[in-house]
């Protein structure tokens, strides 16, 4: 019933993809739930997102030390606790799209994903979501959260749409009070600073090759 509720364009589309996909090779979705082997999967995960326009444009996990510390953290902290996802679509053995995931509390929660440029032609992130909703529906979940933005693709895959708030409570204490302050002033300031740094980076691009 849900993916006859689905627009029959999209459906379509899925089913194209993967069939041409099948021509070239074995297709397999790989699922890591463990610690065990998550540093050399960690590390395929972020060449295959580094491999793409994320990587282009220096915003891929894998472009920061300080970043790829803080998501293989957080993949390490879901591992010990059961809740870690890392899941691939392989075409033979080789990496086409992947997603880093928390499965907990009957809800799938994708944090980041990523596709192989090179088969772009074959929708590998379409696929990997088509994949894992499957997977979703088999092992009896009861919620895909698409997270992030109410962005036209996740539309056309959910079946409603929810806001999320965050509720950041401050000990009434120095430094409680400090927290509030970094909280409430630090992180606008962080992202003016970013965007001056890009302006920046942008401006001295164009000189270079306006020379």
């Amino acid at each position: 019933s849900y993916e006859r509720s689905l627009g029959g364009n999209l459906r379509r589309d899925v089913r194209r993809c993967m069939r041409r996909l099948h021509e070239l090779g074995r297709v397999t979705l790989d699922v890591t739930d463990s610690s065990a082997g998550l540093g050399a999967g960690l590390a395929k995960a972020f060449a295959v997102e580094r491999s793409g326009w994320k990587g282009a444009g220096e915003t891929a996990i894998g472009s920061r030390p300080q970043t790829a510390s803080f998501y293989t953290e957080i993949a390490h902290w879901a591992a010990r606790r059961g809740w870690l996802r890392l899941i691939f679509l392989h075409l033979d053995e080789r990496p086409l799209a992947f997603h880093l995931a928390i499965e907990q509390g009957g809800a799938y929660f994708p944090l980041k994903g990523g596709f192989d440029p090179a088969f772009g032609a074959y929708s590998p992130g379409k696929l990997m979501i088509q994949a894992t909703l499957e997977r979703a529906f088999a092992i009896g979940l009861e919620r895909y959260e698409f997270l992030g933005g109410n962005d036209d693709y996740k539309r056309r895959w959910a079946t409603g749409i929810r806001d999320r708030l965050l509720f950041q409570a401050f000990a009434p204490t120095p430094s409680g009070l400090i927290d509030r302050a970094a909280f409430g002033y630090g992180r606008p300031l962080a992202k003016r600073a970013l965007v001056a740094v890009r302006r920046r980076r942008g401006s001295r691009t164009r000189k270079r090759r306006g020379a």
